[in-house]
């Protein structure tokens, strides 16, 4: 009876320990995967604010290089237009002048 009652005993407390063990593995574990899933969390929305981030700059510095695309355009061609009209008034003036000078040879 007496041994009996001790090895039950002795049993009931190795289970215990063991149930208690299990019990404070699956806790840590559980921290530890609340742990990982919350740096996870925290790394995916770094990542994904810092991409948000650079495709917003590579966006802006796209329309900025367009802007000055657009300008070199438009002063080129304000600069060809000026040299036509240069050219077309310099032709009138050669004309103008030629005309006058025939004049005053038949004259």
């Amino acid at each position: 009876g007496l041994l009996n009652l001790q090895s039950q005993l002795s049993s009931k407390f190795q289970q215990s320990r063991v149930r208690t063990r299990e019990a404070q593995h699956t806790v840590r574990f559980n921290e530890i995967a609340k742990r990982s899933q919350f740096e996870s969390k925290v790394y995916r929305d770094q990542h994904r604010t810092l991409k948000e981030e650079r495709d917003r700059r590579r966006r802006e510095s796209n329309m900025a290089r367009a802007k000055l695309r657009l300008n070199c355009r438009q002063g080129e061609e304000k600069l060809r237009l000026i040299r036509q009209n240069e050219h077309l008034a310099l032709m009138k003036e050669r004309n103008e002048s030629y005309n006058a000078s025939s004049k005053f040879k038949i004259d």
